[in-house]
């Protein structure tokens, strides 16, 4: 009878310490071993996909905050606004869309001049800055109209007052956000 061919042995793990009465041919390892090396390699992985998910949570932040630069193309036209005398008000478009407003178109329908003036300056400017643009009116004589585009999500405030403490007129305003 022809002698059989003999599979080739297979290479074995080191002899660990601590497993006494085993043949040196049979090098196994314990099982509480094997689940120790499994628990702390899932550790390891989940280490890792947490941070992963950490820097995808950032570059999601950022892509949020590059969308809000962006305009949605929403007009909003109000309903119109009486101006009478001097005296300043103040029109909050947070507080009528809840949105800042990239753009403002303000016209001046009535038949006295109106004096307009938009934020108290932008937030990242210095107060020296601030106050100069809080002094900045610009004059609406009937029938003008004023454009500001700040090509950022910028207008919290349009202020507006009567050119003179008898003055009368309506302003219609539009904003895009």
């Amino acid at each position: 009878m022809p002698k059989l061919p003999t599979l080739p042995t297979l290479p074995t793990l080191p002899q660990i310490p601590g497993l006494p009465g085993l043949p040196e041919d049979r090098r196994v390892v314990r099982p509480d071993v094997l689940i120790i090396s499994l628990i702390d390699d899932l550790g390891l992985a989940m280490r890792q996909s947490a941070a992963l998910l950490d820097r995808i949570a950032g570059v999601l932040d950022k892509m949020e905050a590059q969308m809000e630069m962006v305009p949605k193309g929403v007009v909003e036209v109000f309903d119109d606004i009486t101006v009478t005398g001097n005296q300043e008000v103040m029109f909050d478009t947070i507080v009528e869309t809840e949105k800042r407003w990239f753009s403002a178109t303000i016209y001046n329908a009535g038949e006295d001049d109106v004096d307009v003036r938009v934020n108290d300056g932008l937030p990242d400017e210095p107060s020296q800055l601030r106050t100069a643009r809080r002094a900045r009116w610009m004059t609406l004589a009937q029938g003008e109209s004023m454009e500001v585009d700040f090509h950022r999500p910028l207008i919290e405030r349009i202020y507006y007052r009567g050119a003179s403490a008898t003055a009368s007129a309506t302003l219609k305003i539009t904003g895009e956000w």
